[in-house]
């Protein structure tokens, strides 16, 4: 198996190819069932800004649930882990309910140390594992 069309026009940025392809009918979870990694997860660890990851999540929202084997990372998670502040930010603006922070093999406070991305990116989450936390809180204690 390798990656088409589309997955290289996602790692390279090119958001214009990207929406010409998905037009013409490429599928965006094709190589998921090949078992690489799909479209979104390329955009989001590799392209430098985020206009790929907003076409391919305008096209189908649930693009932004899709695991990558094997530990189940997310678009999210790759953004972040790869220092993708532009898309973090995106995906803390208009997709909050796509940032699952929670990972079988790495927590909240996990991601943040282990990130290895430039010092932005860094803030970014641990302002997001802080409202994340800011939430439950209030969850928990709604008074």
């Amino acid at each position: 198996a390798h990656a088409g069309v589309l997955e290289v026009a996602a790692l390279f940025g090119w958001p214009e190819m990207v929406r010409l392809l998905l037009r013409h009918g490429a599928n965006p979870r094709r190589s998921v069932a090949a078992g690489l990694p799909s479209a979104i997860h390329a955009a989001a660890c590799c392209a430098r800004t985020r206009e790929c990851v907003e076409v391919l999540l305008e096209a189908d929202p649930s693009l932004g649930h899709l695991g990558l084997k094997p530990v189940g990372w997310r678009p999210f998670h790759l953004a972040l882990f790869t220092g993708r502040a532009a898309i973090v930010a995106y995906f803390a603006e208009y997709h909050p309910h796509l940032m699952h922070l929670e990972q079988p093999d790495l927590s909240p406070s996990g991601m943040v140390l282990t990130a290895f991305g430039d010092l932005d990116t860094l803030r970014v989450a641990i302002g997001l594992s802080r409202d994340v936390e800011d939430c439950r809180d209030t969850v928990a204690h709604p008074y």
